[in-house]
């Protein structure tokens, strides 16, 4: 029987580097509010209607903000053009290289099989 772990984390910054100002620390907040209205439409949840296309919307604004859970979440959607994304492989792999160096951490431990692609720990 094999056993499966997925972790899926934001990277932390160093006690090394500079405190981050009140400034970016806003930005990543509202990045982060909008990158969970998002999920909360794909989902329908806490009382939201499901509706994709502003849940692509968001993901795409997110993202462009370097937010990196929207990054691998819309690679996810490019690799298989999922709703209103079109199939585009090379674009899907270029976001989940993006959420890789913008601090995404994916951590898979499972006896003789390799790492996988960001948008493989996702599923609709």
């Amino acid at each position: 029987m094999a056993i499966l772990s997925v972790v899926i984390a934001r990277h932390q910054p160093s006690t090394r580097q500079p405190k981050q100002t009140q400034q970016i620390t806003a930005a990543n907040s509202s990045a982060e509010k909008d990158y969970n209205s998002a999920i909360e439409y794909i989902g329908g949840m806490n009382k939201v209607r499901i509706d994709r296309a502003k849940a692509v919307a968001l993901l795409q604004s997110v993202s462009a903000q370097h937010y990196p859970e929207a990054e691998a979440r819309l690679a996810f959607f490019t690799k298989i053009g999922l709703w209103p994304v079109l199939k585009d492989p090379a674009k899907a792999e270029d976001l989940a290289k993006q959420s890789l160096s913008d601090g995404l951490i994916l951590q898979r431990t499972m006896v003789g099989q390799p790492p996988r692609k960001p948008w493989e720990f996702f599923t609709c």
